[in-house]
C-alpha cells in the first residue's frame, strides 16, 4: 500500500516553492525532513526548514525554520546525518559558506550553527571554485563511524553564480562532526562531463559506491567505488539501467538491500515517473522497480528498519520538458517488501 502526505503546497504556506529535501530515520524511528523554503530559484532569499514525524510518516510536525535567509541569503542543501543517537546537518549559505549543528533529541533542538567552510578552502590548491555545495539528500555514516557525503564545486570566473563546469569530492568527519575535511577531487573527463549532485552507499565489502548526476549528455547515472569514501576512486562506469534525465536522486540501506530513487525517464521527457528500484547486490543489479509518482523532481529516501516501511520525500508539481516548475513537497511511504 502506497500512502502519500502532503508537507508543503506550491504557493501556500508564506512561500512560493520548497525544494531540495533530505531526509533520515533517526536511531529512535523518528522522520526528519529538511528542505529549503523558498521565494524564486536557487539563488533567491530562502530559509532551511525541518519537520518532524514521530509515527512513521503518518503524521507530520509543523515547519520549524532552522536555519534563516532573512530575506536575503539563500540558504540550501541542507543534508541529514545519522550518527548513532545524533543527528547532525550541514548546510550552506550563498554557496560559499558552510554550517555544521547536531541535535541529540531526534531534531527537537540543534546546536548553534558552526561555520565549517575551511574544509573546502583547503580544496583551492586543486581546484579554485567560486561555489559549493554539500548533497543534496542525506549523508552516510560508514560502518567504521565516517561521516561522508558528496559535495560539487564549480569554478566560473566569468560568472560567479554558475553551477558550471564542476568536479565531486567528498566532505568527511572522523570525529562525530568535530572537525571535517575533503578527499579527493574527482576530476572531469571526456566522458565524465560536469559530474555534480552525486549520492553514496556503502556495499557489502566495505566499499562506497558514488553514484553520480552529470551532463555527459548520456541518459543514465555514473558509478564509481572507493574503498574509504575519500580517494582511489576506480571503476566508473555508465549504469544502464538507471535512466535519469540530470536530476537529483536519492538512495538508502537496510537489511541488506539498496534502494534508489529517481525520475527514471530521459531529458527530453522533464522530470516524471518519480521510481524506487532495489538491488540486493550492492548494486550490481536492479531487478525491482516501484513507479510511485507520476511527475518528480529532486527527491531522498529513507529505510525505516523498526517499521519496515520506505519513505520517499519528494518534490511535487509540473516537471513536464518545457513547463515551469511549480514545486511543492509530499512524502510517499509503502512497505519495503511491496516492491
Amino acid at each position: 500500500m502506497l500512502t502519500h502526505v502532503e508537507l508543503e503546497r506550491f504557493g501556500q504556506g508564506g512561500y512560493r516553492i520548497y525544494r531540495v529535501p533530505s531526509i533520515v530515520c533517526t536511531a529512535r524511528g523518528t522522520l526528519l525532513v529538511c528542505y529549503e523554503c523558498r521565494f524564486g530559484g536557487d539563488w533567491s532569499a530562502m530559509d532551511l526548514a525541518l519537520r518532524r514525524s514521530a509515527d512513521g510518516g503518518e503524521t507530520w510536525s509543523e515547519r520549524v525554520i532552522l536555519a534563516p535567509g532573512r530575506g536575503v541569503d539563500a540558504v540550501h542543501n541542507g543534508v541529514l546525518f545519522v550518527d548513532g543517537e545524533a543527528v547532525h546537518l550541514i548546510y550552506h549559505r550563498n554557496y560559499r559558506r558552510a554550517f555544521h549543528q547536531r541535535s541529540d533529541d531526534d531534531g527537537r533542538t540543534w546546536t548553534p550553527p558552526r561555520e565549517i567552510t575551511d574544509a573546502l578552502q583547503s580544496l583551492r590548491t586543486q581546484y579554485n571554485w567560486t561555489v559549493f555545495a554539500a548533497g543534496p539528500g542525506h549523508g552516510l555514516t560508514m560502518s567504521t563511524g565516517r561521516m561522508v557525503v558528496p559535495v560539487w564545486v564549480s569554478a566560473n570566473r566569468e560568472c560567479i553564480t554558475s553551477h558550471h563546469p564542476s568536479v565531486v569530492t567528498t566532505l568527511y568527519s572522523d570525529d562525530h562532526g568535530e572537525t571535517w575535511a575533503c578527499g579527493e577531487i574527482i576530476w572531469d573527463a571526456p566522458d565524465f562531463v560536469d559530474p555534480n549532485e552525486s549520492v553514496l552507499a556503502e556495499l557489502p565489502d566495505g566499499r562506497i559506491m558514488i553514484n553520480c548526476r552529470h551532463e555527459t549528455g548520456k541518459d543514465a547515472r555514473k558509478v564509481g567505488f572507493s574503498p574509504d569514501g575519500i580517494r582511489g576512486w576506480e571503476g566508473f562506469h555508465f549504469d544502464e539501467r538507471l535512466v535519469d534525465p540530470v536530476c537529483a536522486a536519492g538512495i538508502a540501506q537496510g537489511d541488506g538491500r539498496l534502494w534508489f530513487v529517481n525520475c527514471a525517464c530521459r531529458r527530453e521527457e522533464g522530470r516524471v515517473r518519480l521510481t524506487v528500484r532495489e538491488s540486493g547486490d550492492g548494486g550490481a543489479t536492479w531487478p525491482k522497480s516501484r513507479e510511485i509518482a507520476a511527475e518528480g523532481g529532486y527527491s531522498d529516501i529513507a529505510y525505516d528498519p523498526s517499521r519496515k516501511m520506505l519513505c520517499v520525500a519528494a518534490e511535487t508539481g509540473r516537471a513536464v520538458a518545457g513547463e515551469t516548475f511549480s514545486f511543492g513537497l509530499s512524502v510517499e511511504r509503502f512497505p519495503a517488501d511491496a516492491m
